[in-house]
């Protein structure tokens, strides 16, 4: 994979290896090798039966760039992002918390905006609505952690209080609370914009795993969401990445997980609260 790759997003089995021989000595070879797992790979099952009801992808329905800042420095791009409807009708940002680790990890961040991606040439993030982008004015609920090791994706998510709505771009969460095994799925890159088809191999609570068609690069799209090809509705947020067979596999976290946290956990956290 490409040295550009954000490593946050990126499994580094390879480094692993590398690793491992630096630190043979005493037990610490067993831990490199427990913690920098390849990503896990098969082939995939023949498609599966799915009793959950067909429907369409929303028409205007997007995954989302995410833009942070932090006091006298300049606004930056940190990954992807996308709206997602909770049952009770709340619509909220969705992102990986690996996107939010920039510098001191458990500091919040001052500023943070949700732009949908120019699909021509360069990506180059456009206004939405005629608006400077949607503006996010807080957390909903804690975050979780940035994943550093292992092939537990579960708590690598953030939920984002919203400045107002915006119809027609939000999705509506799966009721299976994700996707399964042999089923087709669709990536909606919040960085480009761009569509890119998969077929899932492996499906549990803690990850989903699949097998991307084609090849691209999938740097700054941790955080866009993943959708089914049969119900139209997503199913998990992309999270991690890496390559295996010739093949690239991405690593989605499970969208009931993230309805879980935004029903259980309803407190907002400021983003710039007043020091003390």
């Amino acid at each position: 994979m490409r040295t550009a790759l954000n490593w946050g997003f990126v499994l580094r089995g390879s480094a692993g290896a590398m690793a491992a021989l630096v630190l043979l000595a005493g037990g610490g070879a067993l831990w490199v090798g427990q913690a920098f797992l390849p990503v896990p790979y098969a082939p995939p099952p023949p498609p599966p039966t799915i009793l959950a009801p067909r429907g369409e992808l929303p028409p205007n329905a997007t995954g989302l760039q995410l833009w942070v800042r932090r006091q006298g420095e300049a606004e930056r791009l940190a990954g992807s992002a996308f709206l997602l409807a909770l049952p009770d009708g709340l619509v909220v940002g969705v992102t990986a918390a690996h996107n939010l680790a920039w510098g001191d990890v458990d500091r919040i961040l001052d500023s943070m905006t949700l732009r949908i991606a120019n699909r021509g040439e360069g990506g180059a993030a456009e206004d939405i609505e005629g608006q400077a982008g949607l503006q996010v004015v807080g957390l909903h609920g804690a975050p979780g952690r940035p994943r550093r090791f292992g092939l537990d994706l579960s708590s690598d998510r953030a939920l984002l209080a919203l400045d107002g709505e915006v119809a027609g771009l939000f999705f509506e969460p799966d009721p299976r609370g994700g996707a399964q095994a042999g089923e087709r799925i669709l990536l909606l890159s919040g960085l480009d914009g761009r569509g890119y088809e998969g077929i899932v191999f492996q499906s549990e609570p803690h990850g989903i795993w699949s097998l991307m068609e084609g090849t691209f690069d999938p740097s700054r799209m941790s955080g866009s969401p993943a959708v089914s090809l049969h119900t139209g509705k997503v199913v998990g947020m992309a999270v991690a990445a890496g390559w295996r067979e010739g093949r690239l596999v991405l690593g989605l976290h499970p969208v009931g997980a993230l309805v879980e946290q935004g029903i259980s956990d309803q407190q907002r956290l400021e983003l710039n609260p007043a020091d003390g």
